[in-house]
């Protein structure tokens, strides 16, 4: 029996893999992130709190106090990390955007230190 050489057989589980192909020396990187899901519960629990500092319009108050029950649901079901992650970075730009203050400022770095970016 002939085998194409370009064939990957994989038996049992695989977890965080990347196959490049069709390039010579060639390398890839991948970052694995993790999340504390604990530390995403104190960081809704404290946004909530403080939402009223952050001087959002109402629509975006709004918008942000869903985001914020959304992503803490998610961290309390500890549901995969990517999908706290995105919910986290959208809160984000909502106070990059159009937050103002001190505690929207401290927010946005304490997001910074749990997401790493």
């Amino acid at each position: 029996m002939m085998r194409n050489k370009n064939e990957i057989r994989v038996y049992g589980s695989v977890n965080n893999s990347q196959i490049l192909q069709g390039s010579n020396n060639s390398c890839q990187h991948q970052n694995n992130f993790t999340i504390n899901y604990e530390q995403v519960q104190e960081l809704t629990c404290k946004m909530k709190n403080e939402v009223d500092s952050y001087n959002l319009d109402i629509l975006h108050k709004g918008e942000l106090l869903h985001l914020i029950d959304s992503v803490n649901t998610l961290a309390l079901k500890k549901e995969d990390s990517s999908k706290v992650k995105s919910g986290i970075i959208k809160i984000k730009e909502i106070l990059i955007n159009f937050g103002t203050g001190a505690a929207s400022s401290g927010i946005i770095a304490l997001i910074g230190r749990i997401i790493g970016v």
